[in-house]
């Protein structure tokens, strides 16, 4: 206060070193707030960059190796959780995909020997959409209760393909629209947390 700083200057003296007791009044007035009593100069630009670094989650989303990271401006860890679906084929328990090729009921040729006539009814990209829409929804699920107890932006990163069918099963309410595009199965942790930062302080 305005009271102990007087006190302190009185305490050198009318015959000791004014100039001394000047120079600590001053580094004091940087110091403290006289008006709060709290320490305005140190603690006002710490405060500004705490709030400034802000917390966000990645999914990085693909057929196998999802991964969900927590991370701020300066750093990124991998959030372990109990039972996450990181591989679809081990999620679904997917043995194998359908065969390509599908035969229909044996026909007689024109030489009287019956054959089979095979067709093509299998659609590669509409059944593994239908595998990753299910594999995402598994994925929501059980992000949800994690995610709604910090309520962090989430932000996702994969290919077009795999963003926008994890949009369609979605339902955390705070996801950004920005995205990091790519694969990222292989990107290194600083890498996948300077594009998460530059997205969550708007660069």
């Amino acid at each position: 206060s305005t009271l102990m700083l007087a006190s302190v200057a009185c305490s050198y003296g009318p015959n000791k070193d004014w100039q001394r007791a000047s120079q600590y009044l001053g580094y004091a007035a940087l110091a403290w707030d006289v008006g709060q009593g709290i320490y305005s100069y140190y603690n006002d630009p710490m405060q500004k960059a705490i709030e400034m670094n802000k917390k966000y989650y990645v999914l990085t989303l693909g057929h196998k190796n999802v991964q969900l990271y927590e991370g701020d401006r300066d750093h990124i860890d991998q959030v372990k959780l109990k039972d996450f679906p990181h591989d679809m084929i081990k999620t679904l328990r997917i043995d194998e995909f359908p065969q390509s090729m599908q035969s229909r009921p044996a026909v007689t040729t024109s030489l009287g020997k019956k054959s089979e006539a095979f067709h093509d009814q299998y659609d590669v990209k509409q059944v593994d959409k239908t595998m990753l829409k299910e594999f995402f929804r598994r994925i929501d699920k059980r992000l949800r209760p994690y995610l709604q107890q910090h309520t962090h932006p989430l932000i996702l990163g994969g290919v077009e393909y795999e963003l926008a069918i994890y949009r369609s099963v979605n339902t955390y309410t705070d996801v950004m629209e920005e995205v990091i595009k790519g694969n990222l199965e292989n990107t290194m942790n600083d890498e996948i947390r300077e594009k998460a930062w530059a997205i969550v302080n708007g660069n």
